[in-house]
């Protein structure tokens, strides 16, 4: 092959190179404009403030669109007067009230669908009618929050508003997030014990545009719906970018606290079983707040099938893979209860 010939080659490819890529520009930007189509999850500071003992919180009385993950529609959303997204409510309580208050994420918050759609507007309409004692639901989760978030926020804020049950809203990623250094609170686990970092919280420079090495696929879901509508339809690309998670974090191990550490929680390891104890003892911390002021305390999980982790059982039993909720998937999802 003679110098002309790969002097042409490499011309012909800059140009489809040049071409495809001026095309999706036109696409992402036309869609942007013309359809009002972002990726979902687009610019979250819309919403949330820093907060120097949660990490963030939302904003109050906001009201604005939240854009889908997968399918590119929005829904408009909004946060009451405490940064909540549900309606205005006081700490106040009647006796003959019975009020549950829902802790978790993005999956108890349920942005992603139409109000009526949403996880705790569900739950009110089947708790209508069932009891002669009014059931009140109060939802005051955050997009984001790992347990130990919602450990702090149950302690400083939710059980002021005297409920009596406290649903707790968990999901596989919480564990990671639990690991997580960066711009959040978080706890570390020695011996049995649960020690609170970070607070007041110290903030990075980086902020929501920021490239990130360790996940470097997020930086495209997080800002382009073209790639983001790619990714979450083909799974080899999903496969790729956890494969690429992990063998990052293999071979370039978190130089310091700050460093996010992504964690396979779906295969047995001394770190997954780490953060699995962590959880547990950040859960017996909320179940702890929650029966020193006569509440009760449950957990729901976003798992593949039925498991139960007791907090009473021997010590060996709790140690066995099995009472991990192993195996997981998220693509097909249920609601159970934990205990």
């Amino acid at each position: 092959m003679n110098k002309k010939t790969i002097t042409n080659i490499l011309a012909k490819a800059t140009l489809a190179v040049t071409t495809t890529a001026l095309t999706l520009l036109m696409i992402e930007f036309g869609g942007r404009w013309i359809l009002n189509r972002y990726p979902g999850g687009y610019d979250p500071g819309r919403f949330t403030t820093p907060h120097e003992v949660y990490g963030w919180l939302h904003k109050p009385n906001v009201t604005g669109y939240w854009y889908r993950y997968s399918d590119g529609t929005k829904n408009i959303v909004s946060t009451n007067f405490e940064g909540f997204s549900d309606h205005e409510f006081s700490t106040g309580k009647d006796p003959s009230v019975f009020r549950v208050i829902i802790i978790g994420d993005s999956v108890a918050q349920s942005w992603e669908v139409p109000e009526n759609q949403r996880f705790v507007e569900i739950l009110r309409r089947r708790l209508t009618g069932t009891s002669e004692r009014k059931i009140e639901l109060m939802n005051c989760a955050v997009r984001g929050y790992g347990t130990d978030q919602e450990l702090l926020l149950l302690k400083n804020k939710v059980i002021g508003y005297s409920p009596n049950l406290v649903l707790l809203s968990f999901c596989l990623n919480d564990l990671n997030d639990n690991l997580s250094r960066h711009d959040k609170p978080f706890y570390t686990l020695e011996n049995g014990t649960i020690t609170l970092n970070n607070v007041p919280v110290k903030r990075t420079k980086k902020s929501w545009i920021s490239f990130d090495v360790r996940d470097p696929m997020k930086y495209f879901r997080l800002h382009s719906w073209v790639f983001q509508s790619a990714y979450y339809r083909l799974s080899f690309l999903q496969s790729f970018d956890s494969y690429l998670k992990w063998r990052i974090a293999y071979h370039f191990p978190a130089r310091n606290n700050s460093e996010r550490r992504w964690v396979n929680f779906n295969l047995p390891s001394e770190e997954a079983g780490h953060g699995w104890h962590l959880f547990k003892e950040l859960l017996r911390h909320m179940k702890s707040i929650s029966d020193s002021n006569d509440s009760e305390f449950a957990v729901i999980g976003n798992v593949t099938k039925q498991a139960l982790i007791s907090l009473n059982a021997p010590e060996g039993s709790r140690d066995k893979e099995n009472d991990y909720l192993l195996p997981f998937s998220r693509l097909n999802t249920i609601w159970v209860r934990l205990f």
